[in-house]
């Protein structure tokens, strides 16, 4: 390994070049994040956001015996970091997060305290900036970057570069490359058998680089994760076009289910005494934790925030394991749940995306929710009030608004759900691109995250996804848009009770009433738009009337959780 000197030198040479990059590099040295104090045989590893996740993992895991070598790749989207997780694990490497554009300080700290020699940066520009190669290279590292044309194409690339180190496969796994779960829940399996994770288009088919890649390996055996809908028989079909002979399938009801039969069938492999627990409902705090799972040998089971796993105890009663890493903060896996989890205990909450409520509900219940866009403000606080006295949950899609960190912390100390809506709101920018958009959505994410350790999965696009204003600078975006949010692991809502409080801010709180009696109507499921921006006084007004008249109709009233049924408008653009 090259000695530290020469590390710093070359960092000292970029000094020179730009004094800025420099300052930018060095830092305080000091990480960026600290161990979350657990109980004993519990280890949270969760730091201030995805990034500083990575470094936390990458320090639990290597931070001893440092790493040559250190894979990197987007912290924004699953596909190439769980792909990267056998290549990894074949360079004995840690997996680093990062937003893409520059090399954040903490990363660049983190692969210094690793006296880490070479870089293997995975996913195309779009996904890590060109510009990571330079920066990486000037401060004396070993750049190398694995890209193709789309998620699959990258996908068979690092593939290719497995088979490079280990030789031939004896077979591959292939899961949806429309979301995360599945190829989570393998990816510590494929690390420590060294074998490729290939992913399986929307449709179930396969691309014709993942075919390439099978046929000219001689591959004869594949794995599928997941049921029809992960992977469809369309990829069994295609497979044997390819000569593959030998198919097996790993499925269960649900993506717990999936995860847990992985498990089991690979009992042997995972043959460590631990276990990790990674959040079933989003991916970005479980994203580098493959890596540090697959050294280890352990397993990584998908938990859920609002159900109980059966079978889930069974098998935890067999490995009887000794400790317990849990991906995230409290916001991605609350200590609640974990404990639940671990005991063996029913989970009888409604859990929403900030905390954990108990709300019984009838089954043949007309329900309805009320939500607030654009907030907070001084009137959200007056609405939280109004809501504690009459008992009711709502849910709360925010923007970025300086000066009210409390009021975010109050609407998850208050059980209420906290959910995305945009940092800056403003249409000309979210909406010049697919990239933009995410830019705005991950901002606000993270900083949700940082400051209420909530991991917010729930969203709804400005103006709804029906919006028409965003033709006027991207053509086809929302189209776009509806699809990616979900293959990242988003739910989004709209509405389909319009209380009328977007249209004029001197709207009477009589009208506002008048407008919900008649467009609730025969809904069984009213998701009920509102607003708490800092204009929406008559909405403070109304509210206690609008709660009145749902209780008077047989409504429940509930915040939105993952279990609620999705209402999407048409997409016209």
């Amino acid at each position: 390994m090259k000695n530290k000197s020469t590390f710093i030198s070359a960092l000292a040479l970029l000094c020179v070049a730009a004094v800025t990059a420099a300052v930018f590099l060095f830092g305080s040295g000091t990480p960026s994040a600290l161990a979350v104090s657990s109980p004993p045989g519990e280890v949270r590893l969760g730091g201030a956001d995805r990034v500083g996740t990575s470094v936390m993992i990458s320090d639990e895991g290597w931070g001893e015996s440092g790493a040559d070598t250190v894979v990197i790749a987007s912290g924004y989207g699953y596909p190439d970091a769980m792909a990267g997780v056998p290549l990894a694990a074949c360079l004995d490497a840690p997996i680093l997060l990062t937003k893409g554009e520059l090399p954040e300080q903490s990363l660049l700290d983190q692969l210094r305290r690793l006296n880490t020699e070479n870089v293997i940066i995975l996913g195309g520009e779009s996904s890590v900036s060109s510009s990571f190669d330079p920066w990486l290279a000037s401060a004396g590292l070993g750049v190398e970057r694995i890209s193709g044309s789309n998620r699959y194409a990258t996908c068979a690339a690092v593939a290719e570069r497995i088979c490079e180190i280990e030789g031939e496969p004896e077979e591959v796994f292939i899961a949806s490359g429309a979301n995360f779960p599945d190829a989570l829940s393998v990816s510590p399996v494929a690390g420590v058998l060294r074998r490729p994770v290939l992913y399986a288009d929307p449709d179930g088919g396969l691309s014709a680089d993942t075919l390439d890649f099978i046929s000219r390996h001689g591959i004869s055996r594949a794995v599928l994760l997941g049921g029809e809908k992960a992977v469809s028989s369309a990829a069994c079909d295609a497979l044997r076009s390819v000569g593959v002979t030998d198919i097996d399938r790993i499925s269960g009801s649900d993506r717990y289910q999936t995860s847990l039969a992985i498990n089991r069938r690979y009992n042997d492999v995972l043959d460590s005494t631990n276990i990790a627990l990674a959040s079933g409902a989003n991916f970005p705090d479980a994203l580098s934790g493959g890596a540090l799972a697959a050294r280890r040998h352990m397993p990584v089971m998908l938990v859920s925030s609002t159900a109980s796993i059966p079978g889930a105890y069974d098998y935890l009663t067999q490995r009887a394991p000794y400790t317990t890493y849990v991906f995230g903060k409290e916001g991605a896996l609350s200590s609640y749940v974990v404990s639940t989890f671990m005991s063996g205990g029913t989970i009888t909450t409604t859990t929403t995306t900030t905390t954990t409520t108990t709300t019984a509900v009838p089954a043949n219940a007309k329900k309805a929710y009320l939500t607030f866009d654009d907030g907070p403000s001084a009137n959200t606080a007056k609405i939280l009030d109004i809501l504690d006295r009459y008992d009711v949950k709502a849910t709360f899609f925010v923007i970025y608004r300086k000066g009210y960190e409390d009021t975010y912390k109050d609407i998850v100390k208050r059980g209420h759900t906290l959910a995305l809506h945009s940092y800056t709101h403003q249409y000309s920018k979210i909406y010049k691109s697919t990239t933009a958009y995410f830019d705005d959505l991950n901002k606000l994410s993270d900083y949700l995250y940082d400051l209420t350790g909530v991991r917010c999965t729930i969203m709804r696009f400005p103006g709804g996804g029906s919006n028409t204003v965003s033709r006027s600078y991207c053509r086809g975006i929302m189209s776009t848009l509806t699809s990616e949010v979900q293959k990242k692991g988003y739910r989004y809502y709209d509405w389909n009770v319009d209380s009328g409080d977007a249209d004029d801010d001197r709207v009477r709180a009589s009208t506002l009433v008048s407008n919900i009696k008649k467009r609730c109507g025969s809904q069984k499921e009213a998701v009920i738009l509102m607003h708490d921006a800092p204009s929406k006084t008559t909405t403070v007004d109304a509210l206690p009337d609008i709660i009145k008249y749902l209780q008077s109709k047989g409504y429940v009233l509930l915040p939105i959780t993952e279990q609620t049924p999705q209402i999407h408008h048409a997409v016209n653009n």
